[in-house]
């Protein structure tokens, strides 16, 4: 896998298509939260805040993968359905 530095490194490895998805994505995250910055971890695009990783997004094969971090499970816990799944990489 190769390692990307930013955010833009890391869609050029995709499809023009998948690229214009991903950044529609990334507007509608920072949109929800303004106060966070964008850092690759985890070798994908994550919104940190204050140091925590609020949400992790990333394009694959077939799917885009959207996991949040333990701090946003924390935030968003109660319109959550399952938040002790979430913690464990997924939620509904």
């Amino acid at each position: 896998m190769k390692k990307h530095e930013t955010y833009e490194e890391y869609c050029l490895d995709f499809s023009e298509e998948i690229q214009i998805k991903m950044e529609d994505l990334k507007n509608f995250i920072q949109k929800i939260l303004p106060e966070t910055t964008l850092e690759i971890k985890y070798g994908i695009p994550t919104f940190v805040q204050k140091g925590k990783n609020m949400i992790h997004f990333g394009a694959f094969k077939n799917h885009f993968g959207l996991y949040p971090g333990a701090e946003a499970v924390k935030t968003f816990e109660e319109k959550l359905q399952s938040p002790s799944a979430a913690l464990q990489g997924w939620c509904r």
